[in-house]
């Protein structure tokens, strides 16, 4: 939904507030990062989009639908107590402001508005991305990009 303010002294101009415009994805560690890519592609159906970085540190974004990715983050080991997941992802169209939005509700910013360029197998894809905390402490982060 977007948020529409008609301000007079601005003659009229509407002004669209930043806003989540859908689900990215959600990223998770592996362990076994060619059996679980084997799992969400040929188990589950999704397909690979896009995949970076050499083992032990690959990492892939599989494609669920809608928009909608698995990310996958190769790692050897676990820290004791560390979950599988590694946070959500919202796709939003202007990560600083909505960054602003959550920090003014009190939320604890971990990652300022960042530009970065991932080194993928197709390509350079460039997104810019924020990360925050919830109100439990789960991680959230804000993706900007026209292509994922």
């Amino acid at each position: 939904m977007r948020f529409l303010m008609r301000d007079s002294e601005i003659h009229g101009t509407v002004c669209v507030m930043a806003q989540i415009t859908g689900f990215h994805h959600t990223a998770i560690r592996s362990s076994n990062f060619d059996s679980s890519v084997k799992f969400y592609t040929e188990v589950l159906g999704l397909d690979p989009k896009i995949t970076w970085g050499e083992a032990p540190k690959r990492a892939a974004m599989i494609d669920a639908g809608d928009g909608n990715y698995v990310e996958i983050f190769e790692r050897d080991t676990f820290e004791t107590g560390e979950s599988a997941i590694l946070h959500f992802a919202f796709r939003t169209d202007d990560c600083a402001a909505m960054l602003d939005k959550a920090r003014d509700a009190g939320s604890e910013v971990t990652l300022e508005p960042t530009e970065v360029t991932i080194a993928s197998n197709q390509g350079p894809v460039p997104v810019r991305i924020a990360f925050f905390k919830g109100p439990d402490g789960e991680i959230i982060e804000l993706f900007e990009n026209a292509i994922l």
